[in-house]
């Protein structure tokens, strides 16, 4: 692909997914000042969970479907493992959902968790292969936008609550899916059962990957649900109120590694060093670099933005969002660093890594006192994430990049 179809493509993907991006931003926005920190806590936390258990439904195949497939995997194989392990994956989370009932004060608290792993069914890796990216781009914002008007449509005459969120968002998702499905409804057509042995060899390749996902979610979605428990709901909203100011870098990336990373794992397979030399550059050029820029307008202007943009319950936020902007880059790094491991095909390796900082963040996190403050947990989650990233990526060189050098 030349460089500049891909830089349009990476504009006109981003450019939807920011719209919907800034559609969310607002609605969070609206969403935030009418619950205040103490209601969107609570629903953070049932966001926090609900990620959890969707990163074991989703089970990493947006990520590993390219790398599987460039590898020479057929379509409908792949298609017919990722659907099968996810259904059976779904079906064991609503189990433990339904004995997590009978012993809960909060029944709704763990169905709400299971509508909001129905996004993970989502077959984006079908698009990205068929180089459908800004297809899907599409039904991301129109999904996005029915669920913003539904809700804001409901406001006007009744009460949102948490419950609304719910209900609208499980609704839009269902249908969303079941049009990706009819999209491509003659791979359903031609699917077949897989042997329970080549589910579980496809599951047992791609759980060095979950263990990733799980370890890198312990900075963002394990890290809320342990700053609830030590400071509250009140803190947790203003944690995630604050996180959610990352919304746009997070969208950004997500269509930066859907671009670079087949030309990443072609290359790499190829051990073409000239080709992947250059799809390096390209990504630090066009995405680390406007990284660091939106980083610095981050920590100059976010204090003036809470003013702005949140009510007065919101003003303890002023005193540590510049630190959350530094998430900007590390984002950015370690979506290179994690795409590298993954073509290289060292994710056991990789997965040790992250599963060790993970559990020192867990550690550093669960011994820390409630005294330090929210400001103290960020610094603690920041440093810990700065270490991961640079003996991840000082391992990666010294073991799996030399060859480049030949």
């Amino acid at each position: 692909m030349q460089i500049n179809n891909k830089l349009q493509n990476l504009m006109i993907l981003t450019n939807n997914n920011a719209l919907a991006a800034g559609m969310s931003y607002m609605f969070t926005l609206y969403i935030a000042n009418r619950f205040g920190p103490e209601i969107y806590g609570q629903y953070s936390y049932i966001l926090a969970w609900a990620g959890l258990f969707g990163i074991f439904v989703q089970y990493s195949f947006n990520e590993a479907a390219p790398a599987y497939y460039s590898r020479g995997d057929r379509l409908q194989t792949l298609f017919n493992d990722i659907f099968t392990i996810r259904v059976i994956l779904l079906i064991v989370l609503l189990a433990i959902m339904v004995v997590r009932m009978l012993f809960s004060k909060s029944p709704l608290t763990n169905i709400m968790v299971v509508g909001y792993t129905v996004p993970n069914l989502a077959i984006s890796f079908m698009y990205e292969i068929y180089d459908k990216r800004k297809k899907y781009s599409f039904i991301y914002l129109v999904e996005r936008s029915v669920y913003i008007i539904l809700v804001l449509m409901y406001g006007f005459v009744n009460e949102i609550t948490i419950v609304t969120l719910f209900l609208a968002f499980t609704i839009v998702s269902i249908l969303s899916i079941v049009f990706q499905y009819h999209q491509y409804s003659h791979y359903i057509k031609s699917y077949r059962y897989p042997k329970m042995s080549d589910l579980i060899l496809r599951m047992k390749d791609n759980l060095p990957l979950v263990s990733i996902e799980l370890s890198n979610y312990a900075y963002g979605g394990i890290s809320k649900i342990m700053i609830e428990d030590k400071l509250g709901a009140f803190s947790l909203g203003l944690f995630s109120t604050g996180m959610q100011l990352l919304l746009i870098m997070n969208i950004f990336q997500a269509q930066v590694n859907n671009l670079w990373r087949i030309p990443l794992f072609k290359s790499i397979n190829e051990r073409n060093a000239r080709g992947f030399i250059s799809v390096v550059i390209e990504y630090i050029k066009y995405s680390t670099l406007p990284a660091i820029v939106l980083t610095i307008l981050f920590y100059l202007y976010s204090p003036d933005l809470i003013h702005y943009l949140f009510s007065s319950e919101y003003e303890p936020l002023t005193n540590y969002v510049q630190l959350i902007g530094f998430f900007i880059i590390i984002i950015n790094v370690n979506s290179l660093i994690s795409m590298l491991w993954i073509g290289f095909d060292k994710k056991n390796t990789y997965m040790i890594i992250s599963i060790i900082f993970a559990a020192i963040l867990g550690l550093t996190l669960w011994f820390s006192s409630s005294d330090m403050g929210l400001v103290g947990y960020i610094k603690q989650i920041l440093i810990i994430r700065v270490c991961h990233s640079s003996v991840s990526l000082i391992l990666l060189y010294h073991w799996n990049l030399k060859w480049i050098q030949k």
